[in-house]
């Protein structure tokens, strides 16, 4: 009974530890979380006038999803994102895709591709640009099991979380034994939700979704998009040629879509005319 009553008065104090940190005052003025990939622009109205601002796909401290059904191409939209993140766009290959970096690099952990095929994966972004980045940190965990996958990316966020402000993980499912478990699935959701908060950093994952669905898998995917700020589906087009990129869920407000395709130097390439022209 003592320890019960010394468990209760530690949980207290730690609660209340954390009050002023949690309490949000209705008067104060929040900005907003700051962008870290758009796809275009729009006008919003700010004290006396409109002023352009990125549309977001994907804000810092915050969770977008890459959902499709397996061998559509996911991976090199991840890769098209890495690249403008790191270099605030990918020339004609991007399209409106921006990024927004703010000094910080990008970590590109992949779950199920073997050592040389996720080689091909990273090396995309300087494959597009003919830059080299020392803050493009890359890693192959296919060879841990769910447990150390999960393990290993938070012990590398641990140590170098501050470095990054976009992490890609391709995919989340390979993270969890059972994807239709509910009480794993809030697990790995929050654990990538306390990331993305405790780092500030923007998270992208991928998980698939059901064939000829565009509902991703169990309760992972159905916990994931819940909690995400955005979430993305990646389609062919009627005709099989190209990969329709439109949202399925966006705080930010992106409504629009997209197209691109692989090129014959297995690259991608948005091919939706662009709005903007600063690259």
């Amino acid at each position: 009974m003592i320890e019960d009553k010394d468990e209760k008065e530690i949980q207290r104090m730690y609660f209340e530890s954390l009050t002023s940190e949690l309490y949000v005052s209705v008067n104060e003025e929040i900005e907003d979380d700051a962008v870290a990939i758009s796809f275009g622009i729009k006008k919003e109205w700010v004290k006396d006038r409109f002023v352009d601002k990125p549309i977001p796909l994907g804000t810092f401290g915050n969770i977008m999803v890459i959902q499709a059904e397996a061998k559509v191409g996911k991976s090199f939209l991840m890769s098209l994102m890495a690249t403008v993140f790191l270099n605030g766009n990918a020339g004609t290959r991007g399209g409106d895709l921006r990024g927004h970096r703010d000094e910080r690099g990008v970590v590109h952990f992949d779950t199920e591709q073997s050592k040389k095929d996720a080689q091909k994966v990273f090396k995309r972004p300087f494959r597009i640009t003919g830059k080299n980045h020392e803050d493009y940190y890359t890693f192959y965990l296919r060879e841990l099991n769910y447990s150390q996958r999960l393990g290993y990316i938070k012990y590398w966020m641990e140590e170098h979380g501050e470095s990054v402000g976009m992490v890609f993980i391709d995919g989340i499912s390979d993270l969890a034994k059972e994807t239709n478990d509910e009480k794993e699935a809030l697990y790995v959701v929050d654990e990538l939700m306390t990331l993305s908060s405790k780092y500030n950093c923007c998270i992208c994952t991928v998980i698939h979704t059901n064939p000829a669905s565009e509902k991703s898998r169990g309760h992972l995917g159905g916990e994931l998009l819940r909690k995400a700020e955005s979430s993305i589906h990646i389609g062919k087009t009627i005709n099989g040629d190209y990969l329709e990129v439109k949202p399925v869920a966006s705080r930010g407000g992106w409504k629009g879509s997209f197209t691109y395709t692989i090129d014959k130097y297995a690259l991608p390439k948005v091919i939706t005319p662009p709005t903007l022209t600063n690259f």
